[in-house]
């Protein structure tokens, strides 16, 4: 492993290997979006209202602007919402009044409708008022100058109309990194063909573009190569010409016919690590192609979807901004047997649900690295110690659900 990096001579682990992706990221982007198209981005600025919210006294209710304290009350003309500028209440007078108009000078008190009578042609009260009920005082909400939105915030549809009500029309935030995708493989054909001897159907590009898809970043680009040297060197060049993100399946074990690692430092890829201490996933590399990270994921379905799960998408989400970019790690008991051999970390597919106030997991008969049906039925990572000969029924393993959204908020992210 000369020239990667090593721990005092041991194979690098998960733990490590996630280290090494997230201190060795760019700093997130900024872009300005329309409110409409804001939510699930990270806030990349501080926003602060223009205006007093309400910008005015206004009325909370419909009913009757009352002034003063009296038995009854003389009406006069109503007060719709949108009213401008409504003539002031002298002592004794009501005006009818809608949710949300102007409070007239004068008045100091709106009575409910449901709670006034009129009685020959005057307003009576059917219950005591009190200065100032239901009355939205200006500036009760938001002071003008005030913040509403702190850098950092992860935006939704409330926070859009928060920002419109602060007079805001776009919002600058932390973009999403633009992703191309690579496949490789000279058995591999479309799905659309009919494998012939010896070939297999590409699942593993489908895949990574439905994840790319799913977790709300762009895919700018996306290409399969052959078992060909030089086909993989100008793929792998013309993808990281329009790419934030460089990620490959297939091709970085150690065999003659993997070609990505040499082919990608040709490229100018300069790999951080070449195989982490896991199961599945143990060629799984990392490097950086003028300060862009390229990640090279083994080539099996299932090692494709853990290693994008427990190392590319905490990485997209610190690209896009986010401060709890690390999976959660959540405790669940086990209801199956799993042995393995000590050295790697088991990344165990399971399905955790809750039982009552604890979470339970089952893993399927079949776990193996190319068995993508076995993953079907599960939604979560299970984590397994590379010290460890395995787990039996009622051993607590820590687990991380499965995320589909860069953006999503669930427990599967701290």
């Amino acid at each position: 492993m000369s020239g990667w990096l090593e721990y005092d001579g041991i194979e690098l682990t998960p733990e490590g290997a996630l280290e090494t992706i997230l201190g060795n990221l760019p700093a997130p982007a900024a872009a300005e979006k329309p409110l409409y198209e804001a939510a699930g981005f990270i806030l990349a600025e501080d926003v602060r209202c223009d205006i007093d919210m309400p910008p005015f006294d206004r009325s909370a209710m419909d009913g009757y602007a009352l002034a003063g304290a009296f038995d009854s009350y003389r009406l006069t003309d109503e007060i719709p919402a949108g009213a401008a500028h409504p003539e002031p209440l002298t002592p004794g007078r009501a005006a009818p009044i809608m949710t949300g108009a102007p409070v007239p000078p004068g008045a100091d008190r709106v009575l409910m409708l449901e709670k006034a009578a009129l009685e020959d042609g005057r307003i009576v009260p059917g219950a005591p008022t009190g200065e100032g009920d239901n009355i939205c005082r200006q500036g009760q909400d938001i002071r003008r100058g005030s913040t509403v939105l702190t850098k950092g915030f992860l935006l939704d549809a409330k926070a859009a109309g928060l920002a419109a009500m602060a007079g805001r029309t776009a919002l600058k935030v932390f973009d999403r990194p633009a992703l191309a995708l690579m496949t490789t493989g000279s058995e591999v054909v479309p799905p659309s063909a009919v494998p012939g001897p010896g070939q297999v159907r590409n699942a593993n590009l489908p895949m990574l573009l439905s994840l790319a898809f799913a977790s709300g970043c762009v895919t700018s680009a996306s290409l399969h190569v052959p078992d060909d040297l030089e086909e993989t060197v100008e793929g792998a060049r013309r993808l990281l010409s329009g790419a934030d993100v460089l990620l490959a399946a297939g091709g970085i074990s150690l065999g003659a016919y993997d070609h990505v690692a040499p082919a990608f430092e040709k490229a100018g890829v300069r790999f951080l690590f070449r195989e982490v201490a896991m199961k599945p996933g143990k060629p799984f590399s990392f490097g950086l192609a003028d300060g862009r990270p390229v990640f090279c994921l083994p080539g099996n379905p299932v090692s494709v979807f853990c290693t994008f799960q427990e190392f590319v998408m905490p990485a997209l989400r610190m690209m896009s901004g986010f401060p709890d970019c690390r999976r959660a790690r959540l405790s669940g008991t086990c209801r199956f047997t799993h042995r393995q051999k000590r050295g790697r970390t088991n990344l165990l597919r399971v399905k955790a649900f809750l039982d009552g106030e604890e979470w339970l997991l089952d893993m399927p008969p079949s776990n193996g690295s190319g068995d993508l049906m076995s993953a079907m039925d599960t939604n979560a990572i299970a984590i397994c110690a590379r010290d460890s000969d395995g787990v039996s029924p009622g051993d607590v393993l820590p687990f991380s659900l499965n995320s589909a959204c860069v953006g999503e908020r669930s427990p599967g992210w701290r």
